[in-house]
């Protein structure tokens, strides 16, 4: 029930954004709108404020390369399938994202309600190897699939994209055990608490009932989900991880796609339906195979 609970808001911001789609009050344009201001404001200010605070221990060096082993290893898999279905660039590069990206923060209330606040951390250090990759690479592979596709500019813009630069600055203040001024970091933390509701606001705007490119949808979603959850029990096994870090693991392998792959699809001019359509089918399909996942492993 705890469980329950924690996720609930989720649930509610999702079905207000739905709701404010259908009435008329905020249109699709609004929902681009409101994901831009998360990529260039919100999700920087939360990598400062998360990755700045976090305990670098020994135990947890392990998760960032694991958040990008996951990554690759389905985006390896996804891109042979893409080509074969001959799918236009748009919606390959859409496909591609939406297998690959793995959204950790759907994770994070249902790791939390098992082994408490105290260990939030661990999952973020494991969010912060897949948010780089994420915001190099998936960002990248973005740019050139989509309209505004200029690869002679890309590793500018890859570089001096927003959320980096909030990476980049959240280590520098950890690393040097820097002090910012409070006022300043509480603004951050305000920020960054912003991205999640926003998203997912945005996300119920998106959403349509009916599902755009069916089987394209739950093929990305079969690669992201439920190959994911293999790929991260090959891995475990390996790697010999037992106890909160396999546990770990295998509920971020298994997790939804990424809301990234709508943000990006919104930015560079993808496939933003077949986006919407994945994410948030496989945030639906979350809902019962997550907590499943946790109840068999924990």
């Amino acid at each position: 029930m705890s469980t329950f609970f924690n996720i609930l808001p989720m649930l509610l911001i999702f079905l207000i954004g739905v709701i404010i789609r259908r009435t008329g009050i905020l249109s699709i344009r609004d929902a681009e709108a409101l994901l831009k201001v998360v990529f260039n404001v919100t999700a920087p200010a939360l990598f400062i404020a998360s990755v700045s605070q976090l305990k670098i221990g020994h135990d947890i060096l392990l998760l960032p390369p694991l958040g990008i082993a996951m990554f690759f290893g389905i985006y390896l898999l996804a891109l042979p399938l893409g080509k074969l279905l001959k799918l236009p660039r748009p919606t390959l590069g859409t496909f591609l994202l939406g297998s690959s990206i793995m959204n950790v923060t759907f994770v994070l209330p249902f790791f939390v309600a098992v082994y408490g606040i105290q260990e939030a951390g661990r999952i973020s250090f494991l969010d912060l190897g897949n948010a780089l990759v994420v915001f190099t690479f998936g960002y990248a592979l973005a740019c050139k699939m989509g309209e505004n596709a200029r690869s002679g500019n890309m590793a500018g813009r890859i570089l001096t994209s927003p959320p980096i630069i909030g990476i980049v600055i959240g280590l520098v203040i950890n690393l040097f055990s820097l002090h910012p001024p409070d006022p300043i970091m509480n603004t951050l933390t305000m920020l960054g608490t912003a991205t999640l509701p926003m998203v997912m606001l945005a996300l119920g705007m998106y959403y349509s009932p009916r599902i755009r490119n069916l089987p394209v949808t739950f093929l990305a979603i079969g690669l992201r989900m439920l190959v994911g959850f293999g790929l991260g029990l090959l891995l475990a096994q390996v790697l010999g991880l037992t106890g909160i870090n396999r546990v770990l693991l295998l509920l971020t392998a298994s997790a939804p796609a990424g809301t990234n792959t709508l943000t990006f699809s919104v930015l560079e001019k993808l496939d933003t339906e077949l986006a919407a359509s994945i994410v948030s089918t496989s945030i639906l399909m979350g809902l019962v195979l997550v907590p499943v996942i946790l109840m068999l492993t924990s």
